[in-house]
């Protein structure tokens, strides 16, 4: 069995595998205006904890192996790096007439 490296993942899933999953959450506030009118203030947050998900990692232009140092590594320079993160937290707000 081979051995396991501290801080290296494997080939777990792209989003979220060891923090969890992107938490979104909303505040809302009516307010009524005589009998006809209602008012809905909206506030809405996506990612509300703001953590860093990678949304890619590079694995095009493998072109094998070499040993460094004692340690086998990618003869790629970018190879196994992280190409990208997704949207950091994104907040709105609304005002909404009902009548």
């Amino acid at each position: 069995m081979p051995q396991r490296r501290i801080g290296l993942f494997g080939n777990l899933g792209a989003f979220n595998v060891i923090l969890g999953i992107n938490w979104n959450g909303s505040l809302v506030k009516s307010f009524y205006n005589h009998e006809r009118l209602k008012w809905d203030l909206r506030f809405e947050m996506y990612d509300v904890a703001n953590h860093l998900s990678i949304s890619g990692v590079t694995t095009g232009g493998f072109s094998g192996l070499k040993t460094v140092n004692g340690q086998v590594v990618s003869n790629a320079a970018n190879w196994g790096a992280e190409s990208g993160t997704t949207d950091p937290r994104t907040m709105q707000v609304s005002l909404r007439l009902n009548f």
